[in-house]
């Protein structure tokens, strides 16, 4: 990776597409649980919300359908409440590399974004094990588009260790995960 601007964002959030989850996990096995961004009533109108396991997740009850108040402009902090109004450069990698050139940076360490929420609250090793290896794996299509992309790996916080460790190999090896 070539340096231009000097500067690495050590605390930034990947947006997942919206059909990052439906599209890599058995709807057969998994269903209506699968991560998903479904229409909710609040307070009166029709918004948008990220649901895991069949119930809202993360900060489903507030916020927005997407957490990224620095791309959305005035008045700060400001979330978007449907899919449609979510800038691209949040979950779009190729997007987000005009958006890095533009604030003069020169890679992100990735962090999870939003999606996944109650995987970790389900109780349920299989299904956390199996958003977990979605979630790294749309992270690896980042790596894809540019090595200024630096994915930290999820882990399957409910798997035994040696699930862990099989998990963080694989992001790694397939993806390019770094930490």
């Amino acid at each position: 990776m070539e340096l231009r601007y000097g500067m690495i964002s050590a605390d930034s959030h990947a947006a997942y597409e919206r059909n990052a989850f439906t599209s890599r996990m058995s709807s057969t096995r998994w269903g209506d649980r699968i991560p998903q961004v479904v229409e909710i009533e609040r307070d009166g109108r029709a918004v948008q919300r990220w649901t895991s396991y069949g119930r809202l997740a993360g900060s489903g009850e507030g916020g927005g359908v997407c957490n990224c108040p620095a791309l959305m402009g005035a008045p700060f902090p400001h979330f978007p409440q449907r899919w449609e109004d979510v800038p691209r450069a949040a979950y779009d990698p190729g997007d987000r590399l005009g958006a890095l050139d533009t604030d003069g940076v020169d890679a992100e360490v990735l962090f999870q974004g939003g999606g996944p929420g109650s995987a970790f609250e389900s109780g349920d090793p299989e299904y956390e094990l199996d958003v977990v290896r979605a979630s790294n794996d749309a992270l690896t299509e980042w790596t894809h588009v540019s090595d200024r992309y630096l994915p930290l790996v999820l882990v399957p916080y409910l798997s035994g260790v040696q699930t862990m460790k099989q998990e963080i190999e694989r992001a790694i090896v397939k993806g390019g995960h770094r930490g």
